[in-house]
């Protein structure tokens, strides 16, 4: 894994050779295999090592279908907002501009939207077939899109906007969330090496101009 600066950042001539948007994360398999955007990496990788367990892709329609619709709500619908949890005052927060707030609401809307996804496939997915995952027994796409998402949420929200876990998550995102967190070994690896990132951040003031722009609203 190699940091963009190693080349001269993400608008440098050499980078946008490689991807002329401009943007990360990016692929370079076998020197010549470049691959943009999280979606198409992941299911690049998935497809390239399919015959190692686990397989990510649901074997059954109906969860195939709600791992598919779960990736894309959440590429589509909440990745362009994210960054209002953690970007710096006069950030563009997609078509909410420099509305962080109006963003947040849209973001927790969207996790609302996910838990009533949730809810009615879980209907619909006979007993046998449900598991602790978002599809079943076995960690998919679905399960490695949303997580880090979470872990911005659970991390940036009660602390910086007084937002409380229930709002953002309903009962069964919340089980899921302590699944992941407690139960899972790469999920829950994956949550720490975020969690001490956010919080070196946090420590070196990077998200003081966010507090004051709260303070200010309230």
């Amino acid at each position: 894994i190699k940091s963009p600066q190693e080349i001269g950042g993400l608008k440098s001539p050499e980078y946008l050779r490689l991807n002329p948007q401009g943007k990360m994360p990016l692929l370079v398999d076998n020197e010549d295999i470049i691959i943009p955007e999280s979606d198409t990496i992941c299911r690049y990788i998935i497809d390239k090592y399919a015959s190692t367990g686990p397989s990510f892709i649901p074997q059954d329609l109906l969860l195939r279908s709600l791992n598919e619709q779960i990736c894309r709500l959440h590429d589509i619908y909440i990745t362009p907002i994210q960054a209002c949890m953690y970007r710096a005052p006069g950030s563009v927060f997609s078509s909410f501009g420099t509305n962080r707030f109006a963003a947040l609401d849209e973001l927790k809307k969207q996790l609302v939207n996910t838990e009533q996804l949730l809810a009615h496939f879980d209907k619909l997915i006979s007993r046998n077939k449900k598991g602790n995952f978002l599809c079943g027994e076995e960690i998919s796409l679905a399960d490695a899109t949303l997580y880090p998402t979470m872990v911005f949420c659970t991390f940036m929200l009660p602390q910086f906007f007084n937002c409380k876990e229930s709002e953002f998550m309903g009962p069964r995102l919340q089980e899921w969330w302590n699944f992941m967190s407690q139960e899972v070994s790469a999920s829950r690896e994956v949550g720490q090496e975020m969690m001490e990132a956010l919080e070196g951040w946090k420590s070196s003031g990077r998200f003081q101009p966010i507090v004051s722009e709260v303070q200010q609203r309230q």
